[in-house]
């Protein structure tokens, strides 16, 4: 058994990402964000405004080289923290997989 520290005892691995990816709303309108980390059933979010909880929304990550294939997936937003910087960290869990 491996193991990882208490911050890490999870259903679920996360893999460390910081990669560019697109929030769409319901309205179509879309915004940049970075996907912080990823796991099987969420991600975390870093963008410059906080979003309501329960929001659904639609992510894209696009693809970074040609062994991954893009992620689009619709999620629901389940935290919302604010940095020291002004910016916000969205904790969505993922709906399904488009």
């Amino acid at each position: 058994m491996i193991d990882r520290d208490y911050s890490e005892k999870r259903s679920y691995m996360r893999m460390n990402m910081d990669a560019a990816a697109i929030l769409r709303h319901g309205d179509g309108s879309e915004e940049p964000c970075i996907c912080k980390d990823l796991s099987a059933i969420g991600m975390l979010l870093e963008l410059d405004r906080a979003l309501t909880l329960e929001d659904i929304l639609d992510v894209h990550v696009p693809a970074f080289s040609n062994q991954f294939s893009p992620l689009d997936a619709e999620v629901r937003v389940v935290r919302v923290d604010e940095l020291a910087s002004g910016r916000y960290q969205i904790g969505v869990e993922i709906v399904q997989m488009k």
